[in-house]
């Protein structure tokens, strides 16, 4: 199965694009994805974490 979730969904760009931000929960990754306002949320959380790939790598986080 994907590992990959959504953690955050926010506004951008004068509210015209959302920036999503994923987590592997394997390997605490988060990556970075910026959508169009005209998808909705539920199309983002069930399609986002297929589409991730290592362009959209932000940073580790070290526990």
């Amino acid at each position: 199965m994907n590992d990959v979730k959504v953690i955050e969904i926010e506004p951008c760009e004068y509210g015209h694009k959302l920036r999503i931000t994923l987590r592997n929960e394997k390997t605490n990754q988060e990556y970075e994805m910026v959508f169009g306002d005209s998808i909705s949320e539920q199309i983002i959380r069930r399609n986002a974490p297929m589409l991730v790939n290592k362009q959209h790598l932000k940073r580790t986080i070290q526990h």
